[in-house]
């Protein structure tokens, strides 16, 4: 049996070690372990002192009450009974007195651990340069030190009131208090102690009463954050003569102790006691309901103008460019001629529906995969600045069959993803395919030479061992290519990526972590192998960064990092970074769940929210993290130079956050206004776009984020990334959109307002772009009427040729999909603009651009380009042109680049997929003309354009069924488009060794 408990004690340590030891293997690895070391020090010396604090208090208040027990107690009834629960303690009075003060203190220390932000930050604290306006502090008290002193105030009382109860049970079971009989008998020693600990107590309850001055301005009230009138007025005055109460009744405490009657301080107690009801709760529910409900607009209003203004600045809404925009909604002939630039970027490329396609035409091999929502950014080609689509080709290992999941193919074969892929944002192929500009594997295009391999992203192993000594036949699968032995080529891993597994103590260690034995017996792990595990952006700069609370979008980049142009780029994530607080004095509190939550959170998440509590009423963008994709190395940039939270943790963890100087052009250039940031923004400005108190209190020209026309019900519109150019602006910027709709329970769907930021940030390396982060609101005057985007989209809807036209794509076999229903300010007006995308209701599934749909006013435009739908609603000629003016069909023989077939298709399916697309083509003309010809009443022409679309819908009827067959496996569909493979031929080898034919290998 000892032997076993032995053992048991050893694995227990063995398994705490290899938690511990890997943790800090990890963080030495990416240079941050002092974050670790920090942290732990700190947690540790909060728990000693915690542990310290309640036990020595706990255990000296029961010492004390035991040895001054008194020796003759008089025989009373109480006392008889009494000793039988003597007699039951005793054998356990050792233990409860030693073991008790134990267990308090071991979760006491635990709470107390809990607080190292708090405390570190408190210790490193900076001056925010700006003071409250009632007591004149500067707001770091706020934010910093007040959290400390409630929680050690709240702590203490905790500590006091355990270790009075502790003492006045031992003095009661043990005869210092005797309560039966008259009069009640207590010893001295049972008197001077509890009295003390009592008066100490008091004390802390009268701290706690003048800390609340200050807590009643960060607190929430029903119309607005911050003291209110009865706060300033009546609670605030309460709270001080509360507390003066509490210091004289700590006195009368004192006094009992030696004068021998507890009387006074009773009744000091009873005085305190009511006089918190009546000055606490009563006095200020009566000066609310008759000085202040009676007159609440005159009396609120100077309250309220403080939490307007501190609102704004605590949110970076300061410095709103507003204006009124007297749109016109009759739209003429050459409206748009002095808004090319901004018709020219409108993006038609939908990142939240073209997944799909991107997978179709360019995963490649089913082991790869795209993110089901792509990123948009811009990059220069031919020296002009384009919107893009990217998406990043990850591992997917879930497309593996079955047989090939063995451990070796899991965690040494496919071990990486490869390269990116990169479409205009602005413009389709002929066929409304993706314009790619960054295309196949390896990739082919206009971004250059960059490493391709994608060792960490969104979507990688829970942990890969890569890296083999030099000489080694490589294992690792890198791309396929139908050229190379066994039809792909492999590699092995030469970064940097993850500690080293060369040791047999750290094999065994990470053996435990993984829960796997095969690190301690695979030949695969050697000398040079490396660990890659915590791989995931977000995750890797929460760890290095706790601090921080993370935008929920990590987007990919193809940069210079370094910018030295005769060295490859690098493929990396970038993750925008948050200092938070709750405890700005009269900002408006708001829940970054419930500000970030809109039609794409489904498939991104909300936002990554690490040591900031649920609401918040400060956020700053205050650090942009980059992530290598192809070893893991984080760097955090000083972005807010100027935000004393993040000036704290520098203090904190020095030379962890390199400077915003060195960050290189290129970088610089593909950084942008965070999304999350935005959107808490955005829902404040629904409200505080109002600044005048009286009106704020009146609440009648609140806004509503409009819903997502194109989603559920009841789920906001996500704000969208543009090339525009807002009034006001001397060129078109890349910039970040919302729209506002009327507040209220009202169902009427006008716009209110709209607002852009600028998220051109320039390309100079180290300088961020005058202008970057400049926010523009457009108030639309309360008598000029503009559709909002429910209104538009139930126009298109409802639009009979609209209708009509996909209805007949519906029945062709068709799905028919509404893109992002874009929001542009120009003409004097404001455009709408949505891409309708086609795809298979059945079989193979992608979407393909067939149309643009365009209002402006009343007017709509519907056609297979958005020139040609700009033309339709503005006369005839908009006097600019889309994107897509020159649409040709981009990909060589209108196949997919480097002549791949989508992967999962065959030539089977891949040619009916074509005919389909054709039939529909074909279908959509021949309704075109009929149009046209009845318009005109040629009957001839008319009939002519009816048996056209007739047989145009037979043709896609057939094309859709032999899709639909070859779906359902009654038409051969060897993977690839290959020959499959005989016998098992091309199966992964239980050793993992890559299958021949390349086709089930990993990159």
């Amino acid at each position: 049996m000892p032997t076993l408990v032995v053992l048991a004690v050893l694995a227990a340590i063995l398994m705490i070690t290899a938690q511990f030891w890997t943790e800090v293997l990890w963080f030495s690895h990416l240079d941050f372990e002092e974050v670790l070391w920090r942290e732990w020090i700190t947690r540790a010396v909060l728990f000693a002192i915690g542990f310290l604090v309640m036990g020595v208090s706990v255990w000296l208040g029961l010492r004390l009450a035991y040895r001054s027990r008194p020796i003759y107690a008089p025989v009373t009834p109480e006392q008889q009974n009494l000793d039988r629960y003597r007699e039951s303690v005793e054998p356990l009075r050792r233990l409860v007195m030693i073991g008790a003060p134990i267990v308090l203190g071991i979760f006491s220390g635990i709470s107390a651990s809990g607080n190292w932000r708090s405390v570190l930050m408190w210790l490193n604290r900076e001056p925010f340069g700006t003071t409250d306006p009632e007591f004149g502090i500067d707001v770091g008290f706020f934010v910093f030190t007040l959290p400390v002193l409630r929680t050690l105030v709240s702590f203490l009382m905790t500590v006091v009131l355990i270790a009075l109860v502790a003492s006045l049970v031992t003095h009661y079971l043990y005869g210092g208090i005797q309560l039966a009989g008259r009069p009640q008998r207590v010893t001295r020693a049972a008197r001077v102690q509890l009295s003390v600990m009592a008066a100490v107590f008091v004390l802390l309850i009268g701290a706690n009463y003048w800390l609340d001055r200050y807590s009643l301005l960060v607190g929430q009230n029903d119309r607005f954050a911050g003291a209110s009138y009865a706060d300033i007025n009546a609670n605030l005055p309460g709270r001080e003569i509360l507390a003066v109460i509490a210091v004289i009744i700590a006195i009368l405490f004192i006094v009992a102790a030696f004068r021998g009657s507890w009387l006074l301080p009773a009744a000091g107690v009873g005085v305190m006691i009511v006089s918190g009801v009546v000055i606490g709760g009563i006095y200020p529910a009566v000066v609310q309901r008759f000085q202040v409900t009676p007159n609440a607009v005159e009396a609120e209003s100077p309250f309220i103008q403080r939490n307007i203004d501190a609102t704004l600045v605590a949110y970076g809404l300061d410095d709103v460019e507003t204006q009124t925009y007297d749109a016109v909604t009759e739209a003429e002939a050459g409206q748009l001629r002095n808004d090319s630039e901004s018709t020219a970027s409108i993006r038609l490329l939908d990142p939240n529906i073209v997944s799909p396609t991107f997978r179709q035409l360019q995963q490649n091999r089913q082991y790869y995969d795209f993110a089901p929502t792509l990123a948009v950014d811009r990059y220069e080609i031919d020296g002009e600045k384009r919107d893009t689509v990217i998406a990043i080709r990850e591992l997917n290992q879930d497309g593996l069959g079955n047989d090939q999941r063995t451990w070796v193919n899991d965690h040494t074969v496919y071990t990486h993803g490869f390269g990116a892929v990169a479409a205009y944002g602005n413009t389709v192929a002929g066929d409304g395919q993706p314009a790619f500009f960054e295309y196949g594997i390896p990739s082919v295009g206009e971004l250059g030479e960059y490493e391709e391999r994608v060792y960490f992203g969104q979507n990688t192993p829970s942990y890969s061992i890569v890296g083999a000594p030099e000489g080694t036949e490589p294992w690792e699968l890198d791309y396929p290519n139908d050229d190379a032995d066994q039809g792909q080529v492999n590699t092995t891993y030469e970064g940097n990526g993850g500690p080293s597994l060369g040791s047999f103590w750290n094999q065994l260690l990470y053996a435990i972590r993984m829960g796997s034995e095969q690190i301690l017996f695979s030949d695969r792990v050697n000398s040079e192998s490396q660990i890659l595990y915590d791989r995931d952006p977000h995750e890797r700069v929460q760890k290095v960064a706790p601090y921080l609370t993370l935008d929920a979008r990590a987007y990919p980049a193809i940069v210079d990092m370094d910018g030295d142009e005769s060295t490859p780029k690098e493929l990396v994530w970038i993750v925008d970074g948050y200092t938070t607080t709750n405890e700005y004095p009269y900002s408006a509190r708001e829940s970054l769940e419930d500000a970030t939550t809109d039609a794409l959170t489904d498939e991104l998440g909300g936002v990554v929210v690490g040591p900031a509590p649920e609401e918040v009423n400060y956020i700053r963008n205050s650090v942009k993290a980059v992530v290598n994709a192809y070893d893991g190395e984080v760097t955090l940039y000083e972005w807010d130079e100027e935000d004393p939270i993040l000036q704290t943790w520098q203090n904190v963890f020095p030379d962890h956050i390199s400077p915003r100087a060195e960050i290189s052009g290129d970088l610089m250039s593909h950084l942008r206004y965070p999304e999350d940031l935005f959107k808490v923004q955005r829902e404040l400005l629904s409200r505080y776009h109002v600044t005048d108190a009286a009106s704020f209190y009146s609440g009648g020209n609140f806004w509503n984020i409009p819903n997502d026309p194109t989603a559920g019900e009841g789920v906001p519109q996500p704000p969208y990334y543009l090339t525009m150019q807002m009034p006001g602006q001397d060129t078109a910027e890349f910039s970040l959109t919302s729209s506002f709709i009327p507040g209220g329970q009202t169902d009427r769907n006008i716009l209110t307002g709209f607002l852009a930021v600028d998220s051109e940030t320039g390309n100079t390396a180290g300088e961020v772009r005058e202008g970057f982060g400049q926010l523009r609101l457009l108030e639309l005057p309360s008598d000029v009427t503009v559709p909002g985007p429910g209104q538009v989209q139930n126009t298109f809807n409802s639009n009979p040729t609209i209708s009509t036209e996909l209805n007949l794509l519906q029945q062709g076999g068709s799905q028919v999909l509404h893109g992002n229903l874009l929001t542009v300010p120009v003409g004097g007006g404001l455009l709408y603009v949505q891409p309708v995308y086609v795809q298979a209701s059945a079989g193979t599934q992608y979407p393909l651009l067939q149309y643009v749909l365009v209002a402006f006013g009343d007017e709509i435009g519907f056609a297979p380009t958005l020139t040609e739908a700009l033309d339709q609603v503005f006369g005839g000629d908009s006097g600019a042109e889309g994107g897509d003016a020159d649409v040709v069909d981009e990909t060589p023989d209108g196949e997919a680049p480097e002549g791949e077939t989508p992967e999962g298709t065959t030539e089977v399916d891949a040619a009916a997929q074509e005919r389909l697309t054709q039939a529909l083509a074909d279908a959509n003309q021949a309704l075109q003309d009929g149009q046209a010809a009845l318009t005109e009443g040629d009957w001839t022409t008319y009939g002519e354009a009816q048996s056209r679309l007739q047989a145009a819908l037979a043709e896609a009827a057939e094309a859709q069924q032999e899709l639909d067959a070859a779906a359902a496996g009654e038409v051969p569909a060897p993977e690839d488009g290959a020959t499959p493979p005989a016998d098992g031929e091309g199966e992964a080898p239980a050793d993992g060794t890559p299958p021949e034919g390349g086709d089930d290998g990993g990159g």
